[in-house]
């Protein structure tokens, strides 16, 4: 937000492109070389033989389940939000971007605070806690009647227990899987991704179906 309010925002996603660009030479620089292939692709077979154990075990697929739920319900709240911000508070463009900000170093902190002591707890209660406290909040962010403040104030919180949900969420699953640990973590990020992918759907669903003071309850659901 802080390069399109300078440059506009094409010179914003030329800014995104030319980080993409250094992202890849930097891989190319200091990432190893693959080893060499195997001697035939993975066949289907193969692939459902690998994940066939997570599809019988409850606990690991209600963790992906609560992983795709959890990425719905805060990425809808982050997707609208700038849209939210301009339009119900008549915030700029670059004004807007604090909101983003404030969501990004929430996912920040809480994924350092994953590290920490909270990591050390029983994971199980604590994402349900996680999940709990972060529902309110995602709730009331974009609620109409709120100052932008508040609201902002709503999603750096939001984005700490989110933050922190996503990293102990893949540790508990990794932890209890019956599978191996690339199939596991394949699972969650395929959950993650698909979760993500459904909430501008299923934001755009409630705003049309109710407007922004639909957004909150819906997502507090």
């Amino acid at each position: 937000a802080g390069v399109a309010a300078a440059a506009g925002w094409r010179g914003a996603l030329a800014g995104l492109g030319a980080l993409a660009l250094a992202a890849a030479a930097l891989e190319r620089r200091v990432v190893p070389p693959d080893a060499p292939p195997a001697a035939a692709p993975p066949r289907p077979r193969t692939l459902a033989r690998a994940y066939a154990p997570l599809v019988r075990h409850r606990p690991t697929l209600g963790v992906a389940g609560a992983t795709l739920l959890g990425q719905l319900g805060f990425w809808a709240t982050l997707t609208y939000l700038g849209a939210f911000l301009v339009q119900v508070h008549g915030l700029s463009v670059a004004q807007a971007g604090a909101g983003y900000l404030a969501g990004g170093l929430g996912l920040l902190l809480g994924n350092v605070a994953a590290s920490g002591p909270l990591g050390r707890r029983p994971l199980r209660p604590v994402l349900v806690g996680l999940r709990l406290a972060q529902a309110p909040l995602l709730a009331g962010a974009l609620l109409p009647g709120l100052g932008v403040g508040p609201s902002i104030g709503l999603v750096f919180l939001a984005g700490c227990l989110h933050g922190a949900g996503t990293a102990l969420g893949m540790t508990l699953i990794v932890a209890e899987s019956p599978a191996g640990r690339a199939t596991t973590v394949a699972l969650n990020q395929s959950a993650l991704t698909l979760g993500v992918a459904l909430a501008s759907a299923t934001g755009g669903l409630l705003l049309a179906l109710g407007g922004y003071p639909l957004v909150g309850p819906g997502l507090l659901l």
